[in-house]
């Protein structure tokens, strides 16, 4: 079968396959068989969602207000996460901490879950978050939710139906 049509279009439509020519030139030069090496790559369909945060609250500080201490505190937060232009979101937290709060209640623990600040303010967690989404490039909704679980608790974490 000739390479050209072995990799015709209506054949293989989700399919790229690379370097047609200079594969026939290869082969010929190495005695190889015309399909050997020929390295085909699945053509990306979905674009990634993109993400935005719906709502940013906590129960412990109103949002836009600053803690007594910005520099020593806790502040659990929860953030609505959708995907941008279309209606619904999910719940994930995190809380925000400052060294100083560390230091003077000393914990031991895992760090998932933490974002570290040198001083709280809600513009630097937000701006923070939107960093992370911006990280995120994910077709499906169950892949977005596994990657921010990676830094964030999910209110479906370990949900099982």
């Amino acid at each position: 079968m000739h390479l050209t049509k072995a990799f015709n279009s209506d054949i293989f439509p989700q399919w790229f396959c690379c370097a047609k020519k200079s594969l026939a030139q290869q082969n010929h030069r190495y005695k190889m068989p015309v399909n050997a090496g020929v390295s085909c790559i699945k053509r990306k369909t979905e674009m990634p969602l993109k993400l935005e945060i719906k709502s940013i609250i906590s129960p412990d500080l109103d949002h836009g207000k600053a803690p007594d201490e910005p520099d020593n505190c806790a502040v659990f937060i929860e953030v609505e996460i959708g995907e941008s232009a279309k209606e619904g979101a999910e719940i994930f937290s995190f809380t925000a901490i400052t060294p100083k709060y560390l230091d003077d209640n000393p914990i031991t623990t895992w760090g998932r879950g933490y974002l570290l600040m040198e001083s709280f303010s809600w513009a630097e967690a937000e701006s923070m978050l939107n960093k992370l989404l911006s990280f995120v490039r994910e077709e499906t909704w169950e892949s977005v939710a596994q990657n921010l679980c990676k830094e964030l608790h999910w209110e479906y974490e370990n949900y099982q139906p």
